[in-house]
């Protein structure tokens, strides 16, 4: 064929674009033919590795004007005998790919036949879910799951191209999709760590979901515990969504486990729930549900049934049970809402003895009381208590419940703000274009609801160390005060709720909102005095059984060595017993995930057997949590001993580049005991940044249809549809010899449930068009061959704006090095130069410091690295002789990062020569590359926050900072646009404080708006308003001026806008004139116009 085509067009220079498409598409086809033989070394097997089996798929359009598609399973290109599919949701229709896999087969077809998916299991999770919740058995009805016959749609979120991980657009797409086909409860048995535990975009349309479509959301709250805080998004992230922990019965302990008769274990949950509460400070953990069944599985793994466990399990359990709950309001014709449902089966959960609130939240499900609590307040028959029906959002600041972890927290009582919002849908034309919708779900209230609103509230509190008003009355948003006070609390771990009950409702019908409060008490105390060791013995263990330990880490230690032994008097009849041991040490914007240290150790019943381990630590609580597995047979004592050690390292993270030489410094300090010395490292990984092609960077809206919309739905007479927007980026990069990479996007990736975006993915290609390989929110490394590669990067948002800002992001390609580059260490900065003062071993005596001087050989780094390139890697500074007889480790675990960024090279010149090289390089030319690349970095990254979300505020303070200090760095040069930024961040904070005021007006939210303010007012230059070249001029009319005349346009703008936000807030808040307000508003008649809308708002509030 490409002979012939070559033939045929002779001519190169008159061939079309389609023409040069299809003579690239042949040639890439015979590179793969020859590379593939060339692989093969002559031999005669031409097979080629796709990634999975290639089949040939023919979409066409029945007489009835549905699509189908022709699947030729055979390979022969004969598709008389094939059944033609259409989209599985109109005929529920499929195929087996081939009797030797078992596989089944369903499709999808969109964009007009143009775009055809083929649906197959990634594994048989998705089987077992649907079996537990739904499963059909008529002739055994043993067999049968929680709610038989119940219709299910499955929407799969696991992408085969991740192993299975979810995804944000297989979530949207899946969220859309439930509420177009009118889905009455979504179960979605998945989840993650979450940084930022209640926002995020996924999130977002979770809720949307549930409260504007009212969807029942029910969802499993994870397998990562038994330490605390480990409950995993969606079930920590939204008070709208019911997350499930894992039970297991005695009952289920002999059926599924084998469990002998005259093993007698307690109903509990599984050691391996997740626990709440989350970082946010709400429980996550909702209600508890069995967690294990014997259930049907998927055929291609050719077992009829199978057993499993999980928080997986228990969601389709929960799931199953309010199915039923629905299914017996639905045929009793009373309405009921996602918020009253959620409510009932919390207030009714049968509380499990002996365990605490973290881990089984308010109990286990109870079906039958949960419906009979609903009918009895139903709104039918209780039309005044119509506010049952809404979701009440409850937070504490910016959390949503109160989490005092950390010693300083509770060394003198607390006050916390606790607020309770109703939350509203106000459209009283809400109607969804859905296929099946169902009347008796309350959706929406009509505006003038919001006028009805009249509760009166009764506070409740079970201990005496929380201090609340005992009366609310609630008529919209309220806020009050309460006091945490846990000076007298011994250590260990506390949780209680702040119930607030309905006047109007006996209490046995459960509190109307519930505020979770958890007080952590270390066990070696509150005082920064502490010692390096800690001591628990005789500790009883048996089966199921969890101690958790809170320690506070003493100042200056970096890592802790724990030791878990069987003591001398031990009498337990097993030989061995199974332990979890869990250490997490909270961070700010951390997760479990990231935070914790898990592991898995079998204990022999001898004494002086011992597990020993070592974790790294820092500053704060840490908790040791230790658990003998549920069916872990046996019983007996066991000791906990506990040391802190280590030496304290500043900075933590040392970082060698050009401005420093190349060199860095860091300064040890032996705060715990006399330490040795003897610093080791190395450079272990190698990254580079990429900017995108710029002429093949595409933003393009998806194509319309319920695939890629964002939950469309109608108003009134109008159809509303959400597209979603793709921007689409491409990086090219060489691969010098066969290795691994991983790509990554700083700032976009580690993020999911709380990613801003609504999708991110990127796709490997190599020279000749193949799909290597995909990576999505938690990038993985990719083995690839030598050559030439594309990484294709699509992100996704429902805002075009959104993702015009990120047309330059930085792809950075992160590659092992097979040797790694060892750093050479120094007690001199001299030594760094001429290789001399090798720091040699010593000792580091308790309390005093010593500088050590990091240097690495830069002729080491591999073949191919340019200026700008990073390496990182991990240094040490104890050694063997840190290590105490019977205890862990010599040295932090996994040390502490180091990293050595490569300078520009320059040339080999004279000291004459380069002078006159850097007198040449002028200003112009600095401010060219200023212009060129900083200003359209920061510009898009201000761009972002323009749009005021309180949900994202952590993450606006914390991006906000780095874009001021990138912007101080650079506002000496000459580029008249890095102070405009400046000014438009200053605006942009005094957007979000006046928000954060208006969200709760106080007299601490006035004081962050004035701030704001004067910080822009600092901004303007001295003098400058003082040489009006022109007489008042409105603020439309700055057209065609001179640059004396903008820059006073400009400068008046921003004194305007902060001084009359001041007025208006203090204005509100004192409701009268005071003399800085008569100051303010004289400066403000001396450059206002009439046409100013902030100026005629000030006359409304006069």
């Amino acid at each position: 064929e490409l002979k012939e085509w070559k033939a045929s067009h002779p001519d190169k220079q008159k061939l079309k674009r389609e023409e040069i498409r299809h003579g690239n598409e042949l040639q890439n086809r015979v590179d793969i033919l020859h590379e593939t033989l060339k692989n093969k070394s002559g031999s005669a097997d031409l097979t080629i590795e796709t990634g999975g089996l290639v089949v040939d798929c023919v979409a066409f359009q029945d007489s009835n004007e549905i699509w189908r598609v022709l699947i030729d399973t055979s390979e022969s290109g004969d598709l008389r005998e094939q059944k033609a599919l259409a989209s599985y949701h109109i005929e529920h229709e499929y195929i087996r790919l081939n009797e030797e896999s078992q596989l089944n087969v369903c499709v999808n077809i969109y964009e007009e036949g143009n775009l055809v998916s083929l649906v197959t299991d990634v594994g048989d999770h998705g089987t077992h879910v649907a079996s537990i919740l739904a499963g059909y058995h008529p002739e055994n009805e043993d067999l049968n799951g929680v709610a038989p016959g119940a219709e299910i749609i499955s929407l799969k979120i696991g992408d085969g191209r991740l192993g299975s991980m979810e995804t944000a657009s297989s979530m949207i797409r899946a969220i859309s999709m439930a509420a177009s086909l009118g889905a009455d409860i979504i179960n979605m048995s998945y989840g993650e760590g979450s940084t930022l535990p209640q926002k995020g975009r996924v999130v977002e349309l979770m809720e949307e979901l549930v409260e504007k479509h009212g969807v029942i959301f029910v969802t499993s709250a994870g397998n990562s515990g038994p330490a605390l805080s480990t409950v995993g998004s969606p079930a920590c992230s939204s008070d709208s969504i019911i997350g499930v922990g894992a039970y297991v019965s005695p009952g289920m302990m002999q059926s599924q486990y084998n469990m002998r008769d005259e093993v007698k274990i307690n109903e509990t949950n599984y050691t391996w729930t997740s626990r709440g509460p989350s970082y946010s400070g709400n429980l996550g953990v909702c209600i508890s549900a069995p967690g294990g069944a014997i259930a049907s599985v998927s055929e291609w793994t050719l077992n009829q049934k199978g057993l499993k466990n999980g928080t997986s399990m228990a969601s389709p359990n929960a799931c199953g049970g309010v199915a039923l709950i629905v299914s017996g309001l639905l045929q009793q014709n009373i309405k009921y809402s996602p918020a009253r449902v959620k409510r009932a089966i919390e207030s009714t959960a049968r509380s499990i003895e002996n365990l605490d609130r973290f881990t089984q939240g308010n109990g286990l499900l109870q079906v039958s009381t949960a419906f009979e609590h609903i009918v009895r307040e139903s709104i039918d028959s209780n039309p005044e208590l119509w506010y049952l029906d809404l979701p009440f959002q409850v937070r504490v600041g910016n959390n949503r419940g109160i989490y005092l972890r950390e010693p300083v927290q509770s060394i003198k009582p607390s006050k916390h703000s606790v607020t309770i919002l109703p939350k509203f849908n106000d459209s009283e034309s809400y109607e969804f274009d859905v296929v099946n919708s169902n009347d008796n779900v309350v959706a929406h209230w009509p505006t003038s609801y919001r006028n009805k609103l009249q509760v009166r509230l009764n506070i409740k509190v079970d201990v005496d160390w929380i201090k609340a008003p005992k009366k609310v009355f609630l008529h919209g948003k309220q806020s009050f005060d309460i006091i945490v006070d846990p000076t007298k609390l011994a250590p260990g771990q506390y949780f209680s709720w702040l119930k607030v009950y309905d006047e109007a409702r006996p209490e046995n019908m459960g509190a109307l909102v519930k505020v979770p409060i958890t007080v952590i008490i270390p066990d070696n105390g509150r005082s920064q005095l502490l010692g390096d060791t800690a001591s628990f013995t005789n500790v009883e263990f048996g089966p199921g059984t969890v101690v958790r330990k809170f320690l506070q880490v003493p100042d200056g230690a970096s890592w802790m060595d724990y030791k878990i032994v069987v003591p001398k008097e031990s009498k337990s009849v097993y030989a061995d017993r199974f332990f979890y041991v869990h250490c997490l040490q909270m961070s700010k914007l951390g997760s479990y995930a990231k935070d914790e240290y898990k592991t898995r150790a079998y204990l022999a019943n001898e004494a002086g057997e011992e597990i020993i381990r070592s974790v790294a630590v820092k500053n704060g609580t840490i908790e040791v949590c230790v658990a003998q597995f549920w069916k872990s047979e046996g019983t007996g004592p066991v000791d906990l001993q506990v040391r802190f050690r280590g030496i304290e390292a500043s900075p933590s993270e040392a970082t060698m580049m050009a401005q420093n030489g190349s060199v860095a410094k860091v300064v040890l300090n032996s705060k715990i005991r006399s330490t040795r010395i003897s610093p080791s490292g190395k450079l272990k990984f190698w990254h580079q940044g990429l900017r995108p092609e710029v002429s093949l960077t595409k933003l393009y809206t998806l194509r319309s249809g319920y695939r890629d919309e964002i939950l469309p739905f109608r108003l009134g007479s109008s159809y509303i549809r959400r597209p979603i927007w793709n921007l689409e980026l491409q990086y090219k990069f060489k691969q010098l010899e066969a290795g691994q990479v991983k790509p990554n996007l700083p700032n976009i990736n580690d993020l999911l449930y709380e990613s801003p975006l609504d999708s991110q993915m990127c796709m490997l290609y190599d020279e000749n068009k193949q799909l290597i390989a995909c990576t999505d929110a938690w990038p993985s490394s990719i083995s690839i061959a030598k050559g030439n590669y594309v990484m294709r990067v699509c992100l996704r948002h429902e805002n075009e704006e959104v993702l015009s800002n990120l047309k330059q992001t930085i792809l950075i390609i992160s590659r092992p090095l097979g040797d790694p580059i060892s750093i050479s260490f120094h007690k001199t900065l001299s030594g760094t130069i001429d290789g001399s003062n090798s720091f040699a071993p010593c000792f580091l005596d308790q309390g005093t410091e010593r500088a050590v001087y990091l240097k690495v050989d830069p002729s080491k780094l591999p073949k191919g690295a340019m200026a700008g390139d990073t390496f990182t890697g991990s240094v040490t500074y104890c050694s063997r002789g840190s290590r105490e007889k019977g205890w862990g480790g010599d040295g932090r675990p996994n040390g502490y990062p180091v990293s050595f960024v490569l300078p520009v090279k320059r040339e080999n010149t004279s000291r004459q020569k380069l002078k006159v090289q850097v007198e040449e390089q002028t200003e112009d030319s600095k401010s060219k590359v200023i212009k060129t690349y900083v200003v359209p970095s920061i510009k898009s990254r201000i761009a972002v926050w323009k749009s005021v979300n309180l949900k994202h505020k952590d993450m606006f303070e914390q991006e906000t900072k780095e874009i001021l200090n990138l912007i101080e760095k650079y506002q000496d040069s000459n580029v008249e646009e890095i102070g405009d930024l400046k000014m438009d961040l200053l605006r942009i904070f005094i957007d979000w404080a006046v928000a954060e005021h208006q969200n709760s007006p106080n007299a601490d939210t006035v004081s962050v708006v004035e701030a704001a303010c004067n910080r822009l007012l600092d901004s303007i230059p001295d003098g400058i308003l003082d040489k009006n070249p022109i007489a008042k001029v409105d603020f439309d009319d700055a057209e065609e001026k001179t640059k004396p005349e903008k820059d006073f346009l400009k400068h008046k703008s921003n004194l305007l806008k902060a001084l009359a936000v001041k007025v208006l807030v203090k204005l509100g808040i004192k409701g009268e004139m005071d003399a800085t307000i008569e100051t303010d508003l004289q400066t403000i008649a001396k450059f206002s116009v009439a046409s100013d809308p902030l100026i005629n708002q000030i006359k409304m509030e006069r």
